[in-house]
C-alpha cells in the first residue's frame, strides 16, 4: 500500500492475492501426484526459502523512512524507483514522494502509539477490525478446511476452492473500486451469512447443490478477506500501521483456532445450529463496519490527525 499510487492501490494488492490463489489451485496438483503426506509437505515448505532472497530484493518504503525521519534513505528509494520507471520524481503522484520535512510526521512510533491510544475514535474503529478479523479467517478456514469432507472428488473440491480464490480476487478488484472498501465488505458479508445460513437446508434436499452454496460462501468470504488486507492500511497512520495491522492479524489467528471446534460441533449431524449462529455473528461483523469510514481514492494517512480526518 505505501509503494503504489491510490490510482494503483487495489489492483497491487490484487495481483499479491493472485499469486495465493494460483497456489491454492496448485495444492490440488501436488496433493493428487503426491500421496504420501510427509513427501507433500516437504515439497509445499520449500518454496518458503524464497522469501530469504526477500531481505535483499525489497527496499523499505519512503512514506515509512520519511515517517521515521530518514528522508536521505528516503530519497534515495525515490530515486530508484523513478529510474527503473524511466520518469522523474516530480510525475510520482503519491504526496509521500515530495518527502516534505514535517516535525509533526517525523514523529517516532512510541509518540505516535501514545497519540493513537488517547483517541476513543481509532481505538474503536481498531476493535471493529480486530473483531471482523476473527469472523472472517473463521469463516473462511472453517470452509476452507471442510471442502475435504463435501460429497464428490477431494481433490477436485480442493480445485474448485482454488479457482474460487481467483474469481474473488477479481471480483475484490472490481469492487472496491466501483463500490469501495467498506460497502464490499458489507455486501460480500451479507452474501456470505445468507449462503451459510441456507447450506444445511439446502444439504437436506440436495447434496451436490450445497456444494455449490459453499464454493459461493467461499467467493464471497475471500473477497472480504482481500479487503480486510487494504483497508486497515487506508485507516491508519503510517508510523503504526504495520503494528495496527499485526494486533488485527493476531485477533483473526483466534478465529483459524475457533475454525476446527465449528467444524467438528456439527459432527454429530446437526448442522443446522452452527452455520445459524456463524451466520450471525457475521450479520454482527457487518453492523460494525457501518461505523468505519469510507477510503476510497483517499491518500494514506501520514500522522494521528490525518487518520482522524478520515469520514
Amino acid at each position: 500500500s505505501e509503494f503504489m499510487p491510490v490510482r494503483l492501490r487495489s489492483f497491487g494488492y490484487s495481483c499479491a492475492g493472485m499469486g495465493y490463489a494460483i497456489g491454492y489451485v496448485m495444492i490440488a496438483g501436488f496433493a493428487y501426484f503426491i500421496r504420501d503426506w510427509r513427501v507433500f509437505l516437504k515439497v509445499c515448505g520449500s518454496a518458503e526459502f524464497i522469501y530469504l532472497l526477500y531481505y535483499f530484493w525489497i527496499d523499505e518504503t519512503p512514506r515509512w523512512l520519511h515517517a521515521k525521519g530518514k528522508m536521505e534513505e528516503g530519497r534515495k528509494i525515490i530515486q530508484k524507483i523513478s529510474k527503473m520507471n524511466n520518469k522523474d520524481v516530480s510525475v510520482i503522484e503519491d504526496e509521500i514522494m515530495a518527502l516534505k520535512s514535517s516535525s509533526e510526521s517525523s514523529i517516532g512510533s512510541w509518540e505516535s502509539f501514545l497519540m493513537f491510544v488517547k483517541q476513543p475514535l481509532l481505538l474503536m474503529r481498531l476493535a471493529i477490525l480486530c473483531f471482523a478479523w476473527t469472523i472472517v479467517v473463521m469463516t473462511y478456514y472453517a470452509i476452507a478446511l471442510n471442502l475435504n469432507s463435501l460429497s464428490g472428488n477431494r481433490f477436485l473440491n480442493i480445485f474448485y476452492g482454488g479457482l474460487m480464490e481467483v474469481f474473488n480476487v477479481t471480483l475484490f478488484c472490481i469492487f472496491v473500486e466501483t463500490k469501495g472498501r467498506r460497502n464490499t465488505y458489507i455486501g460480500m458479508m451479507i452474501i456470505c451469512a445468507l449462503g451459510i445460513a441456507s447450506t444445511p437446508f439446502i444439504s437436506m434436499w440436495f447434496a451436490q447443490l450445497s456444494v455449490a452454496t459453499t464454493m459461493f460462501s467461499k467467493l464471497t468470504v475471500g473477497v472480504s478477506f482481500s479487503v480486510l488486507y487494504l483497508y486497515p492500511a487506508e485507516l491508519f497512520p503510517t508510523n503504526l500501521r504495520q503494528t495496527t495491522f499485526g494486533f488485527c492479524n493476531m485477533f483473526g489467528r483466534f478465529g483459524g483456532l475457533i475454525a476446527p471446534f465449528l467444524i467438528y460441533s456439527s459432527d454429530n449431524g446437526n448442522t443446522v445450529i452452527p452455520s445459524l449462529a456463524t451466520s450471525a455473528v457475521i450479520l454482527f461483523s457487518v453492523a460494525q463496519f457501518l461505523f468505519l469510514p469510507k477510503t476510497k481514492a483517499n491518500q494514506l494517512p501520514q500522522n494521528v490527525e490525518d487518520a482522524l480526518k478520515l469520514k
